[in-house]
């Protein structure tokens, strides 16, 4: 025959205080609950903040060489990688469909050139695909660079004081799909579901050739 042993919840006898002790475990399983949570909540901002990208535009007019160039430039400012799903651009509320769109738009670029074709002599102007695009934290992207000659002096000119006028949108992502819709100059970037489609996306024109 095997003997049953049975452990009963210790009581002290004092109906009140018995009560009252156990009100208390239950609140210290409540606390710890609520601990954990706040714990699990923390760790998952934590792994937010490590994986956060951040946009910026950045420009300038001369390169490390301190030759006259000018860049427009976006940078990953962030500590993880931007997947950038979508890119836009305007000049005078306008939108723009590429940077030799925005060079004919904004300092003269001849529209009919589509390509290295005079005033921009071969090796004057190159540009950059911006969507989709995945930056590393620390990695830059340059959509569009020219080089100052005799023969696009005044586009240059003109560029170098249209840089600093251009309006832009960016819409991208974490690695954890969270997503952030900015204008690429204020820090105040803001959150989205996700990036829907745009009207006008600011591309490489097909024709132009490396």
């Amino acid at each position: 025959m095997t003997a049953e042993h049975h452990t009963a919840h210790h009581r002290t006898g004092n109906p009140r205080l018995d009560l009252i002790l156990g009100l208390s475990a239950m609140f210290v399983s409540v606390v710890s609950l609520g601990v954990a949570i706040q714990h699990g909540h923390a760790m998952d901002r934590l792994v937010a903040a490590n994986s956060w990208p951040f946009l910026m535009y950045t420009t300038a007019n001369r390169d490390s060489q301190g030759h006259e160039r000018i860049s427009l430039t976006l940078m990953n400012q962030g500590v993880g990688p931007a997947r950038i799903e979508t890119f836009e651009a305007w000049w005078q509320n306008q939108p723009v469909t590429s940077a030799l769109d925005l060079l004919t738009r904004c300092c003269g670029l001849d529209s009919d050139t589509g390509d290295r074709a005079a005033p921009m002599p071969h090796g004057t102007v190159s540009l950059g695909a911006v969507a989709p695009l995945v930056l590393r934290p620390g990695d830059s992207q340059t959509f569009l660079t020219l080089d100052r000659s005799e023969a696009n002096a005044e586009i240059w000119q003109r560029l170098n004081a249209a840089r600093i006028q251009i309006k832009m949108r960016a819409c991208y992502c974490s690695v954890f799909d969270e997503c952030w819709v900015s204008d690429l100059q204020h820090t105040n970037a803001q959150r989205a579901k996700s990036c829907p489609a745009v009207k006008v996306p600011f591309e490489v024109p097909a024709n132009w050739s490396q």
